[in-house]
């Protein structure tokens, strides 16, 4: 089937494929199907034949050769039910995914794929996705012996049909099973930073960007505006939103969490470069077409319509930020920490291109999530929560202002939300420390930055304050620790050696004095 239509990549969002089902609409009646999609303008899956059919279809994309199968859609295939070249007819039922596993079941068991449906021009065309085939995978075969199609026969797909294979594939198929499957990205990433080896490093690490940037190219998961006007409703949408950014953002932080505990300078770039991408200003156009490039001009952040959903959009770096940082901290590594926060500097927006600032300065949590009091409360609410039913409570109260913002809910949300990716390496009092001390570290690059005429106004404190509001003298305190350290290294405390503070005892004496004065004054005022 000659079809006008990018594969390129694999269909990751509802335009993608209303866009392929309107290629196939357009094509020419009686133009050949491919060896990665096979339309059907009707099925009926009250029929044995038609069941049977789809599960063929399943069986042979799934047989397919893991090389040449991943030249189009990343090696996806695609069964669409609805459409078939100068015919758009939809579906005549919409089963669940449920119910059409246990209707093809008796065929097809094995085989990884999915159905969902999507409406085009008003009708419902379904849509199976299956599984790219990959090495070490089994040799798939029918069920249920169907007419003259025996239980047991291996279906494989050729250039556009789905036939029994032949004997050259049987042998292909063996040798896909016999070769090693490849290794979980986690495993590959983590050999390459204990082997030092910046190269697949950079690689690596580029392609998780690169993925999360794809997935939040999806205007229908992450909008520019809120679809109402009702504050509830607002806070709903930005809740889901925020969730949907975590999830997304989680191979990142396991990757940034593994790789900066581990000092490297030759590394160190690598981090300067992933959070300049992340913090980046890039036009709407640009994300969605998927041009970012590590350290380039293209990146991650859309400039919306809202400002608050545009705030929002840095969430993914403000986690990234605090997940490497705090790993950092931990392995004592802090040149990683300098190339998160201050090596690399973004423009502050699309409308002010010339002023640039350090990628902390764009990414902390005041920009991502203090924009508006009700929204940091949002996010710490669908934490604390018992149930859908407190949720909501709590969502109603914060829309008509009735809850009070307490101190630092956007560091508590920070922690509650990095705490998991963590788990397996410390336990929860040992996290505690780690936080508070990456908090105090940015907390005094902070107050820096203010020295230096940057944008900020007044130093920015975290939870470490409640740390030190429960001991009686400030030097108790985890902070207090801090200050000792420094006192008692002096020129040779290592972040100086690391050229954080511009490597500068004076620099780091006049950070220190401001936030002392201020955690001082804080520690007793708010608790």
């Amino acid at each position: 089937m000659a079809l006008d239509f990018d594969t390129s990549a694999p269909l990751r969002s509802p335009q993608s494929v209303t866009a392929l089902v309107e290629a196939i609409h357009r094509a020419d009646p009686g133009s050949q199907e491919t060896h990665w999609l096979e339309c059907k303008s009707t099925l009926d899956f009250g029929s044995k034949a038609d069941r049977f059919a789809a599960a063929r279809a399943i069986i042979a994309f799934a047989n397919r050769d893991p090389v040449s199968a991943g030249r189009d859609c990343g090696g996806e295939a695609y069964l669409v039910v609805g459409v078939a070249p100068g015919q758009l007819v939809g579906v005549t039922e919409v089963l669940d995914a449920a119910a059409l596993h246990d209707k093809l079941r008796p065929y097809v068991d094995g085989p990884q794929w999915s159905v969902d449906y999507f409406k085009v021009d008003g009708h419902d065309v379904a849509v199976f996705t299956v599984a790219a085939p990959r090495p070490g995978d089994r040799i798939h075969s029918l069920v249920t012996t169907y007419e003259n199609n025996r239980s047991g026969t291996v279906f494989h797909r050729g250039v556009a049909s789905s036939p029994p294979a032949t004997h050259r594939e049987l042998i292909m198929l063996q040798d896909r099973l016999l070769q090693d499957p490849p290794r979980p990205l986690g495993e590959q990433f983590r050999d390459a930073v204990e082997q030092g080896n910046p190269l697949v490093v950079a690689r690596l690490m580029r392609a998780t960007v690169q993925q999360l940037q794809a997935a939040r190219a999806d205007p229908q998961v992450f909008p520019n505006t809120f679809a109402s006007r009702q504050p509830v409703e607002q806070l709903r949408q930005y809740l889901a939103m925020a969730q949907s950014y975590q999830e997304l953002t989680a191979p990142l932080l396991d990757q940034l969490i593994t790789a900066c505990a581990w000092p490297n300078a030759d590394h160190e770039r690598i981090w300067a470069d992933t959070m300049a991408a992340l913090a980046q200003p890039a036009p709407l156009s640009d994300t969605v077409t998927g041009q970012m490039r590590v350290g380039a001009t293209q990146a991650l952040i859309v400039e919306g319509r809202d400002d608050r959903l545009q705030a929002l959009a840095l969430l993914p770096a403000t986690l990234a930020l605090y997940a490497g940082s705090i790993s950092a901290v931990q392995g004592r590594n802090f040149g990683a920490l300098r190339a998160l926060t201050t090596d690399a500097t973004v423009p502050w927006s699309l409308t002010h291109p010339n002023l640039r600032v350090t990628v902390i300065e764009r990414v902390g949590p005041w920009e991502a999530l203090s924009r508006d009091d009700s929204l940091a409360l949002t996010l710490r609410a669908a934490q604390v929560a018992s149930d859908d039913a407190e949720l909501e409570h709590l969502l109603g109260d914060i829309a008509q202002h009735r809850r009070r913002k307490p101190p630092f809910v956007a560091s508590s949300y920070l922690f509650d939300a990095l705490q998991p990716h963590f788990a397996g390496l410390y336990g929860l009092t040992r996290y505690g420390e780690l936080f508070d001390e990456t908090e105090i570290m940015f907390s005094l690059v902070v107050a820096d930055q203010m020295a230096q005429d940057r944008v900020f106004t007044e130093p920015w404190l975290g939870l470490f304050v409640t740390d030190a509001s429960h001991t009686v003298r400030l030097e108790d305190s985890r902070y207090g620790a801090v200050l000792a350290e420094v006192n008692a290294a002096g020129d040779d405390w290592p972040p100086l050696q690391a050229g954080l503070f511009g490597g500068s005892i004076h620099r780091l004496s006049a950070a220190l004095q401001r936030v002392t004065d201020y955690t001082k004054q804080m520690r007793h005022r708010v608790f």
